[in-house]
């Protein structure tokens, strides 16, 4: 006798199915309770070719494959596989878990040479750099890289190449170019198939059918952690089998059966049968998990259905609900890619919707900020990682501004913009975009105009490093400006600044300038001042800078300067998408663009060890907090300053950055072990300088607390237009 799963008094929603208490006494009993006939459903079918080539490819759980060609097929595979590979482009996936809970999977995307995307559902690092996207932001942009989140779906876009995923393990990848008929020129590859618009030759290896098992692990890779692809399990409980077909038969039913003529349902519907009775064999009791593997599988179906532009809201309140967040949202299939936001109100006007997915929406009337649903009048405005409500002002750099309808209609004034490199190294642009480097090289030009030399407007600033430390755990601060800068076509001037035992020794066309205490000169329309021994102050036509005896740098530009600028400080055009742009215009990576400013000829790496992961740094990692959280204690900064998130990745930037410089810190012999308080002020002042001239407010800068207690060489630059 089989064995029975007896089920309680309780009713089991899936879909129009009311699944009532099974008193079964064998197998025998339940023969006649079964799903439509297609075949045994149980047995997943062969491959399929379709003759319409859909130049997308889609994969969904551990098993599902459909090629750009149109080729369907059942593979399961727990390993890495390419997807996609050609003479230009590189896509893969690694499988982190495998069958009925096949959902995890990492995504390594290359789409040229030049960038890495490394995808794990919401976790994403763009060239190693953990990057944010919600729906809470506009996504990441940078160069040709987009990144955006459409509901459920995180979506690349680079040229003619689109790929998404979901957090469920369905993905797809979308070419918008011609059918490559000639696969010899340029060969595609993968577990995609090759793009030649023919389905019957995708699964052949050296045109041999070898079988789906062959083929899928041809594709494999990192051999030594793969095992041998087999084929899927099968549901061995003959009353969890009646059951599974039960549940899975909607597929055979309306509004399902509507698409059958667009996508062929046999392969969901037998991994439906299969993932079910898995999950209910291996998690007695565990019903949830049986149902929501079913309807995962349901959504898979459906959303291959909107890829053929059929798109219908299955789910209700007894099958495969989906709650959202806000009460007032409502879930739907079909969300498409141009739905206006509060962060988006006007995108209909520009955008072309490619796609739709499933997510949570807002009713009609309302835009959507994320979790909450508004009245355009209503939408608050976000910038630089705070948000604003409808109606209120925000003071910026430069600008004034009023919140109304998701955007910041801004009154602008004719202020400079600031450019800061402090700490072992990082760097503020003039449009606000942060980022570090660690490289042992010699001399990197800070700005340079694109004005040429001799011309009235000419500006060059650079500075050398000092390099110390250890080749694992090494820093880098400058000890040398140089400035030069012509005020007239007849004058050129070269003013060269250096840090000698935390002394300032100047020089203006080769004459040393004595200065004393509190002294300053001016000379060929530039003004040099020494503040507290510790800062100089050069003035010149249109800039100013700021060095500090520690290293720190601050240029500050007028707007005459505006889109005529390049080098580590951006390009200061008020984009911050665009700042790793070389001397030849082309935004580059990271690596790239800071060989191109570069003054040294070394071997140029800039990766580096993560310092506060070394034994040192770990035993110390509390003392070294307890230093750094004077950025985010409201007594030193204020509480708007000191909870401040900054940049599109919505992080305490200056924070990270104290925490980092301190582990080298204490890894590095030439500084010995115990970094004094005070080098914390050189946060503390970035800091506290960002918020103000973006609008926040600061408690006491400079004059109490810290200011006075740990920072007295700490000033502000004046907020005067230049």
């Amino acid at each position: 006798m089989a064995t029975s799963r007896v089920m309680t008094s309780s009713l089991i929603f899936l879909g129009t199915i009311c699944l009532q208490a099974l008193h079964a006494q064998d197998s025998a009993n339940l023969a006649t309770i079964s799903a439509p006939a297609v075949g045994d459903p149980t047995n997943f079918p062969n491959p399929k070719f379709y003759e319409k080539s859909t130049k997308y490819c889609y994969g969904a759980g551990s098993n599902y494959w459909k090629t750009f060609d149109g080729a369907e097929f059942i593979f399961e595979g727990c390993c890495s596989y390419t997807l996609l590979q050609d003479s230009k482009r590189w896509i893969s996936l690694k499988n982190l878990q495998c069958g009925f809970a096949g959902r995890a999977k990492e995504f390594t995307i290359k789409p040229d040479g030049a960038h890495t995307i490394v995808a794990t559902c919401s976790n994403i690092t763009v060239n190693d750099e953990a990057v944010q996207v919600n729906n809470l932001n506009l996504g990441y942009a940078k160069g040709a890289v987009r990144i955006n989140k459409f509901g459920e779906y995180y979506v690349l876009r680079y040229g003619t190449l689109t790929m998404g995923w979901d957090c469920d393990g369905s993905w797809f990848i979308e070419l918008d170019e011609p059918i490559n008929f000639d696969n010899s020129t340029n060969p595609f590859k993968g577990m995609c198939g090759n793009y030649d618009g023919v389905a019957k030759n995708d699964l052949l290896i050296n045109g041999e059918d070898v079988g789906v098992l062959k083929f899928g692990d041809s594709h494999s890779f990192n051999f030594e952690q793969c095992p041998k692809p087999e084929d899927p399990p099968k549901c061995s409980n003959n009353v969890i089998l009646l059951e599974a077909k039960e549940v899975c038969s909607s597929f055979t039913k309306s509004p399902f059966s509507e698409c059958h003529n667009k996508v062929s349902y046999e392969s969901f519907y037998s991994r439906c049968i299969n993932d079910y009775c898995l999950a209910a064999e291996q998690l007695p009791g565990q019903q949830h998990v049986s149902n929501d593997v079913a309807c995962n599988i349901f959504a898979q179906y459906s959303f291959l259905c909107g890829k053929e532009q059929f798109w219908f809201n299955w789910r209700t309140e007894a099958f495969c609900t989906k709650q959202c967040a806000n009460p007032i949202m409502k879930f739907v299939e079909d969300f498409s890619e141009c739905t206006p936001s509060c962060l988006n109100v006007d995108s209909t006007e520009t955008c072309i919707a490619k796609n739709k997915y499933p997510a949570c929406t807002c009713s009609n009337g309302y835009l959507s900020d994320g979790d909450s649903c508004y009245l355009p009048m209503d939408c608050p405005c976000t910038f630089r990682g705070q948000t604003y409500a409808a109606g209120e002002y925000v003071q910026t750099d430069c600008e004034k501004c009023f919140c109304t309808f998701g955007k910041l209609e801004c009154t602008h004034y004719n202020l400079a913009k600031t450019c800061s490199i402090y700490g072992f190294e990082h760097v503020t642009t003039f449009d606000g975009y942060d980022y570090s480097f660690k490289t042992p090289v010699d001399q990197y030009t800070l700005v340079q105009s694109t004005i040429e030399r001799g011309e009235p407007g000419y500006l060059h600033i650079s500075f050398e490093n000092l390099n110390a430390g250890s080749p694992e755990f090494f820093y880098t601060r400058p000890t040398s400006l140089k400035i030069e800068f012509s005020s007239n076509p007849s004058q050129n001037v070269i003013l060269v600044a250096e840090v000698k035992k935390h002394k300032f020794v100047v020089s203006i066309n080769d004459v040393v300038k004595d200065f004393t205490k509190e002294s300053s000169c001016q000379e060929n329309n530039v003004t040099v001042a020494l503040i507290r021994d510790n800062a100089l102050i050069i003035n010149g036509d249109g800039f100013q800078v700021r060095m500090m005896s520690g290293g720190d740098l601050f240029v500050r530009l007028g707007l005459n300067y505006m889109s005529k600028t390049n080098g580590l400080c951006g390009n200061y055009n008020g984009k911050e998408d665009d700042e790793f742009m070389s001397k030849d215009g082309i935004v580059e990576t990271k690596e790239s663009f800071l060989k191109s400013f570069s003054g040294s000829h070394k071997c140029f790496n800039t990766s580096k060890t993560d310092p506060c992961t070394s034994n040192t740094a770990v035993a110390a990692s509390g003392k070294l907090q307890e230093k750094c959280n004077l950025l985010t204690d409201p007594t030193v900064l204020g509480a708007p300053c000191a909870g401040a998130r900054f940049n599109k990745q919505n992080k305490d930037y200056y924070y990270e950055a104290c925490l980092e410089d301190l582990c080298v810190e204490i890894n590095a012999p030439d500084l010995g072990g115990d970094a004094p308080l005070p080098s914390v002020c050189h946060y503390i002042e970035a800091k506290a300088l960002y918020c103000l001239k973006n609008g926040i407010s600061v408690f006491g800068w400079p004059n109490k607390t810290i200011a006075t207690t740990f920072c007295r060489e700490l000033f502000q630059f004046s907020q005067s237009c230049l």
